[in-house]
C-alpha cells in the first residue's frame, strides 16, 4: 500500500516543491529510514529479553524491561539529536551540493531531523516490545498508515502552501 500511494503521489510532489527540494525532501526520508541503524540492536535485544520473559512467566518484568531499553535509547538520541544539529552546517555548506537558495530551508530540515532522533530510536524498542508479544496486527497497524503519510503528508504540505521545512515537520509528527 505505501509503495502503490508513493507511486502516484511522488510526481505531484516533485512538480510542486521542484528537483532541488524534493531532492531535499528524499534526503530527509532516507536520514529517517538510517537513524534506525542507531538502535545499536536495542530494537531487537527488547524483543529477546520481552520474549523470554513471557516465555518464562515473568510478564512482571516486562515492563523494567522495555522502560530500561526505552531510557537508553531516549539518551542514545539525545546524543544524536546533539551530534546531528552540531554537523547541520558542515552537511549543508560543505558536503552536500545545496543551491545557495535552498541553504536556509536545508538547514532548518536537517535541524527538524535532529530533533526525530530520539521519537525513532525510542519506537524501536516499543516496537520490539510489541513484537515479542506477537501483536503484529497492531505493529503493521501502526507502520502502513505512517509509511502511507510519508507520502501523502508532502501533498498535503503543498495544498497548505508550506515549504520544505514544514512538510519534514508535518512527516515528523505523523
Amino acid at each position: 500500500a505505501p509503495l502503490l500511494v508513493a507511486v502516484f503521489t511522488i510526481p505531484f510532489v516533485v512538480r510542486g516543491l521542484g528537483t532541488d527540494r524534493f531532492g531535499l525532501l528524499a534526503i530527509a526520508w532516507v536520514v529517517l529510514g538510517y537513524f534506525n541503524l542507531f538502535d545499536l540492536g536495542l530494537g531487537r535485544a527488547t524483543t529477546k529479553y520481552v520474549a523470554e520473559a513471557f516465555g518464562k512467566g515473568g510478564e512482571d518484568q516486562v515492563p523494567a524491561i522495555i522502560w530500561t531499553a526505552v531510557s537508553v535509547q531516549a539518551a542514545m538520541g539525545l546524543l544524536g539529536t546533539i551530534v546531528l544539529w552540531a554537523i547541520t552546517d558542515l552537511l549543508v555548506d560543505e558536503v552536500l551540493n545545496i543551491p545557495a537558495e535552498l541553504l536556509e530551508e536545508a538547514r532548518l530540515t536537517f535541524h527538524l531531523l535532529s530533533l526525530s532522533i530520539p521519537i525513532i530510536l525510542t519506537s524501536s524498542s516499543f516496537s520490539g516490545a510489541l513484537e515479542a508479544a506477537q501483536r503484529f496486527d497492531l505493529l503493521n497497524a501502526v507502520r502502513i498508515p505512517t509509511s502511507i503519510l510519508t507520502y501523502l503528508l508532502p501533498l498535503l504540505g503543498l495544498s497548505l502552501g508550506l515549504g520544505l521545512p514544514g512538510i519534514v515537520a508535518l512527516i515528523l509528527l505523523a
